[in-house]
């Protein structure tokens, strides 16, 4: 298991810790505010969990968000991003990767926009996974982060 602080600039397009995972469920459409007891864990049978307005969403210091594998996190179109004030337990597996994508991204998580093949997903669409300065104890391990990059040139 990889524990993390904060991530440097990776691929502006992809960056890969596990392999693809093909899980479809609902649409869990999350914004604020988010961590256990207040919109979380995050789980298999709310994926895939939608960020689609405002700025994004944030684990706020002194709160941990779980994120469960295989889950599917995607992002709408701009400067939204995963803010992580506290901790963010984002721990997939090589057979169940918790994946970072955009809302076009119909590979993962299905078509949730459900435009077929209408739009498809490019670098630096969304924002970025962001681990602030109060971020603690966070983990990511076995997960993929896909087109981010908006304004910050990174996907994490």
């Amino acid at each position: 298991m990889m524990s993390l602080h904060h991530l440097t600039r990776g691929s502006r397009a992809i960056l890969t810790l596990c392999l693809l995972s093909g899980a479809v469920g609902a649409a869990t459409t999350v914004t604020g505010n988010q961590y256990d007891g207040n919109g979380g864990p995050w789980t298999i049978a709310g994926s895939p969990y939608v960020i689609d307005s405002g700025t994004g969403v944030t684990v706020p210091a002194g709160e941990t968000l779980t994120i469960d594998p295989g889950v599917v996190v995607k992002f709408g179109y701009g400067d939204i991003h995963f803010y992580v004030n506290g901790t963010l337990v984002a721990d997939g597996t090589p057979t169940s990767p918790i994946i970072f994508t955009a809302y076009r991204d119909d590979a993962a998580g299905g078509d949730t926009n459900g435009d077929g093949d209408a739009s498809a997903p490019y670098h630096d669409i969304w924002g970025a996974v962001r681990f602030l300065t109060g971020s603690t104890g966070s983990i990511m391990d076995c997960c993929e982060v896909r087109y981010g990059g908006w304004s910050t040139n990174a996907g994490v």
